[in-house]
């Protein structure tokens, strides 16, 4: 992601995904069908620096990265990834696709994204050092637990309310190492970078307490998130991602990540 890259997702006081919606308004026209075919390519957004999400120098390439290309091969075109860095919201951002936005259809409209079906479930999940727990709402967390926030994030006002001792990170890679290393309780991350963590660490992982299963602030729904276009178009990729989470798909691009799929409305 010459300058250090910059960090990932440092807060949630505007979700990555939707913050990256909003700097969508001012990249330029809808994109029909018709264009997209004609040009042979479609165009998606992904992190440059930002496993398991996205990475712009080789393999794996991020599973956002990979959702697209399996999207575009069922749209028979080509993938054009345009790496944009989440913190910082680019005035043109030129992407016919957006991985990962926040099922909030009031937001979306506003910022004139149209979402496909949800093909994910997830929120603020609490990654647990070893040998606590077990822990599967948060009053289950003991109160004297320390835990590992981003700093001004949503997690650190939500626990804080609570009366759980906040420690503030600037980085959910230091978060999740300092569970490691016992230096706190838990860690309130995504559940896909606790995955990313553990798939990387095989020999020591981290449970994942799916807490926001049981708190509605803490959670959400993910879906694809299309440019105003054609109709036609729209339903297309809706009909792709449907029958991507219908045959496996979606779970298979996730699982290489060590990310669990969890369908919404699921627990």
């Amino acid at each position: 992601m010459t300058a250090p890259p910059p960090r990932r997702r440092r807060s949630w006081l505007l979700p990555p995904a939707l913050a990256l919606v909003v700097a969508l308004t001012t990249g330029g026209g809808p994109r029909p069908q018709q264009n997209i075919h004609q040009r042979g390519w479609v165009s998606a957004c992904a992190p440059p620096n930002a496993l398991p999400f996205g990475n712009r120098d080789g393999e794996p390439r991020g599973l956002r990265v990979d959702l697209a290309q399996a999207i575009a091969d069922r749209l028979g075109v080509a993938l054009r990834v345009e790496w944009v860095t989440e913190s910082v919201q680019r005035r043109r951002v030129g992407c016919d696709l957006v991985l990962d936005v926040f099922l909030d259809y009031h937001a979306l409209k506003d910022a004139r994204v149209v979402p496909t079906v949800p093909y994910q479930r997830s929120g603020v999940a609490l990654a647990l050092r070893p040998g606590l727990g077990p822990v599967e709402r948060l009053e289950d967390l003991p109160k004297e637990a320390r835990v590992a926030v981003l700093v001004r994030s949503l997690a650190q006002a939500f626990l804080g309310t609570r009366g759980y001792r906040v420690v503030p990170y600037g980085d959910e890679e230091e978060m999740l190492a300092a569970v490691a290393r016992g230096e706190v309780d838990a860690a309130a991350v995504s559940p896909a970078s606790i995955g990313w963590h553990n798939r990387r660490h095989p020999d020591l992982p981290l449970a994942t307490a799916h807490v926001y299963e049981r708190e509605p602030e803490l959670a959400w729904s993910l879906a694809v998130g299309m440019r105003r276009a054609e109709r036609e178009f729209r339903r297309e990729v809706d009909r792709i991602v449907r029958a991507m989470v219908a045959d496996g798909t979606v779970a298979r691009i996730l699982a290489a990540y060590g990310v669990e799929h969890r369908l919404p409305g699921a627990s």
